[in-house]
């Protein structure tokens, strides 16, 4: 016998921290990357429309794309990862076609949508601390980390997603002030 499922009572910003913590325990599980990029990039359409509503602010990857990169290549940027997300989504015109996918574009839109989300919610779960501290470490470069810090976090340099999740969300969990740690 089949149980009809009840329904729930759905906000924008419930439907933004739904898509993003699913997206994040689909990365952190190894799963399938181009659905971790179609949650994500629906949470972002999301993000920017109601950053720009509430808050009237640009989203995190609008601020970065807008103050960093030179007039001419933002269109194109713009662009090329509108293609990417249409790609995903529709096939009324190119419904024969394939293209490259290009995963690391995933992992930026997650990163860039835990800050928005943060600026949105003034909140961040301990899924989303965690996956910063990966992007961090991954892009490490990119950070400015100090010497000793980044001997520090040398201790999680190798690891898989996986087993550094493992090893980081309880510390999550307790930077967030969590004590039930259901996730």
């Amino acid at each position: 016998m089949h149980v009809m499922l009840k329904k729930i009572r759905l906000t924008k910003v419930n439907a933004v921290e739904n898509q993003l913590e699913t997206a994040l325990k689909l990365y952190f599980q190894n799963e399938d990357i181009v659905s971790i990029h179609t949650l994500v990039s629906a949470c972002m359409v999301l993000l920017k429309d109601l950053l720009h509503k509430r808050k009237r602010i640009i989203t995190d990857f609008d601020e970065t794309l807008f103050k960093k990169l030179p007039k001419e290549y933002q269109k194109e940027l713009r662009n090329g990862l509108n293609k990417q997300q249409n790609f995903l989504k529709h096939a009324d015109q190119d419904h024969y076609q394939a293209m490259e996918f290009n995963p690391n574009l995933t992992e930026i839109f997650l990163y860039t949508a835990i800050n928005d989300f943060q600026k949105l919610t003034n909140n961040i779960t301990p899924i989303q601390l965690t996956y910063r501290f990966w992007f961090q470490i991954q892009y490490k470069d990119k950070f400015p980390f100090s010497k000793e810090k980044l001997a520090e976090l040398s201790k999680y340099v190798n690891l898989n997603r996986s087993n550094f999740f493992k090893q980081t969300i309880k510390d999550a969990y307790t930077i967030a002030g969590i004590t039930n740690q259901s996730s």
